[in-house]
């Protein structure tokens, strides 16, 4: 035994001094003395294990051999110092055919996980394990002290864990416009589609890859919109985008997915003829299906409703006879027959009914022009509270937010009409955008047609 160290420590001395400087550096283990067969894995890959002589058989007999897990490995073994694709990486020969190393295949997700690379030449071997990509792996020097050409060596390799995928779906930006001329709105909801325009939904899916290698390293990805389209309420449709080549939306398939990212999709909406103040939720799912694997989805709900409206009737409510001060009903028959000189008050109502979210509004009555359609003999005049003679048009003070009923008096004197003579008197009322009676109506007028009559002579 201790001629047998002497031996070693000279070869020792011999390898520093005649260590070629050109070829890749590999430490040799410091423990010199033969191992045993069940201690030969090394903890660290820059401190491969020393193996006198060779191991017999196949990959899976060399890696069993090596094994010191308790999970089973998978072998393959390669003659001569030739490259070869195992498992998902490509091994390489460098140094003259003395050292071999190895990176993941290009455009590959690697299925498994190398564990050991067992490199023989010369008379022994070593054992790297475990070990990496890119590391420059031999076999032991030989007795005249340099590094031997590989004569074969052995990848070992277990299948990796596998990949774990997330999808997350966001809404981004709702836009209006055109699909070539589009304006931010903000993603607030419930998003207001107004009749016959379009509001684009921009929707973003992040796509996250972790762990592995392994199962599921490549995935699926669709959007989709089909489905989503499918729930809209009635009165709205989804159409394609022009550069998709027309109407009708279509679930959409991404491009194989290999890793993390971000991605993009576009819904278009477009009211076609939605009932007021309508409206519904488009339900829009990203689907991610891993290589192998179950189908997850995310999914975001936007709602879409059309613009609020308002409708506006007018209701003939009461006539009375007397004076301002004091008045006497005598219902809602026609025609009101005024007596010469008396005054009949026809009272109306104003319902205003709100649909949906609407705009605040103003309220008017357009009483000056109902009194210019009076036949001779009638006029109309305002009671002493306004002031005087003569009807005006009148703006209820205040804005209109909502529903409500309002009301309304036009008082019509005889001031001589013929005997039976008869007319209409059509009293309108409307409902703008703004203070004036010729600002934007936000309804149809609602008008209402009162007959009055003279009294018959007798």
């Amino acid at each position: 035994m201790h001629q047998r160290t002497s031996w070693w420590a000279a070869l020792a001395i011999g390898i520093a001094a005649c260590s070629d400087p050109q070829a890749p550096t590999s430490p040799v283990s410091p423990e010199l003395e033969p191992q045993p067969r069940l201690n030969l894995v090394a903890t660290t890959t820059s401190n491969p294990r020393l193996i006198e002589g060779n191991i017999s058989g196949n990959g899976t007999a060399v890696c069993a051999e090596v094994n010191g897990t308790n999970t089973p490995w998978l072998g393959q073994k390669v003659d001569g110092a030739n490259g070869a694709t195992i498992a998902g990486y490509v091994f390489s020969i460098s140094g003259g055919g003395r050292y071999v190393s190895y990176q993941p295949a290009a455009n590959t997700a690697p299925f498994h996980v190398i564990t050991a690379v067992v490199v023989k030449g010369g008379p022994d071997t070593y054992v790297y394990s475990p070990t990496s990509a890119g590391t420059l792996m031999r076999a032991p020097d030989n007795a005249g002290g340099n590094v031997p050409q590989i004569s074969h060596y052995t990848v070992c390799y277990t299948q990796g864990p596998g990949y774990t995928w997330q999808v997350q779906k966001t809404l981004t930006q709702v836009f209006s416009g055109t699909a070539s001329s589009m304006t931010p709105l903000g993603t607030g909801q419930p998003v207001v589609i107004p009749q016959g325009q379009t509001r684009w939904l921009e929707f973003q899916i992040t796509v996250t890859r972790s762990g592995g290698p392994g199962a599921g390293a490549t995935a699926t990805l669709q959007d989709l919109a089909a489905q989503a389209c499918a729930s809209l309420p009635a009165g709205f449709q989804c159409l394609l985008p022009n550069e998709y080549g027309g109407p009708g939306m279509v679930n959409y398939t991404y491009p194989t997915v290999t890793g993390s990212g971000t991605f993009h999709f576009m819904i278009d909406v477009v009211n076609t003829g939605a009932a007021c103040g309508a409206g519904g939720t488009i339900t829009n799912v990203a689907q991610l299906t891993p290589a192998g694997g179950s189908a997850q989805q995310s999914s975001v709900q936007v709602q879409v409703v059309a613009p609020g409206c308002y409708t506006l009737s007018k209701a003939l409510t009461q006539v009375f006879s007397g004076t301002a001060s004091s008045m006497t009903p005598l219902g809602t028959g026609q025609p009101v027959v005024i007596p010469q000189g008396q005054t009949r008050w026809l009272e109306f109502q104003i319902t205003v009914t709100a649909t949906g979210s609407v705009p605040s509004a103003r309220l008017h009555d357009l009483a000056a022009q109902a009194c210019a359609q009076l036949p001779a003999g009638f006029q109309c005049l305002l009671p002493n509270e306004y002031g005087g003679p003569g009807m005006v048009n009148y703006t209820y003070p205040g804005t209109i937010t909502g529903s409500g009923t309002f009301h309304f008096m036009i008082d019509v004197v005889n001031t001589g009409a013929a005997c039976g003579a008869q007319g209409t008197i059509t009293n309108v009322a409307r409902l703008t955008s703004g203070s004036s009676i010729t600002s934007a109506t936000l309804t149809a007028d609602a008008p209402r047609t009162v007959t009055i009559r003279a009294q018959a002579c007798t």
